[in-house]
């Protein structure tokens, strides 16, 4: 199946359940979950700078379009896409890996922890503190708290799916 028209009908079903789902999963003011994160985050690795950018941007306008949130997300998402080659080799020890071994599906479950939580965490401090912008110090505490339990609430969500999704895919 063409990449293309297989990446938009997983956008479109995490679109879905993050407008249907997830936005009302929120707990209080306390912990919102952006599950539609696992999409980004699982884009194939040898995909094209220019097009991880585009479908970041694109992502981030769509959600950002149905949440209110002027273009935070289109912002965030981006920053996220664009720290992610660097995190990737960071926890990969090397930058001299083969693409197959980059291969996301194919990582141990520890590895996805350590791949998943950071990127999602600069998501949420990019998001949280551009939301507060006029008060960022004003409740300092409380967007910390904010973006902290936001960011494992979208952890744990994003590791479920994973694990149940991506790892018996990949066994096949």
């Amino acid at each position: 199946m063409n990449l293309a028209l297989r990446l938009t009908g997983i956008w479109l079903v995490f679109a879905a359940f993050q407008i249907m789902l997830f936005d009302s999963m929120a707990i209080s003011q306390l912990a919102r979950p952006f599950g539609f994160l696992l999409f980004l985050l699982m884009l194939p690795v040898n995909l094209s700078k220019p097009i991880q950018y585009l479908v970041a941007f694109g992502a981030g306008l769509f959600i950002d379009i149905f949440t209110q949130t002027m273009g935070l997300h289109a912002f965030s998402c981006v920053l996220m896409i664009a720290i992610r080659p660097y995190w990737i080799s960071i926890i990969s020890g090397t930058l001299n890996r083969s693409k197959e071994e980059l291969t996301l599906p194919h990582q141990n479950l520890s590895w996805i922890a350590s791949y998943l939580f950071p990127l999602i965490f600069v998501h949420h401090f990019s998001f949280f503190m551009l939301e507060a912008a006029g008060d960022v110090f004003g409740h300092f505490f409380q967007n910390l708290l904010e973006i902290f339990s936001s960011s494992l609430y979208t952890f744990v969500i994003c590791f479920l799916v994973y694990g149940i999704f991506y790892q018996r895919s990949s066994a096949r």
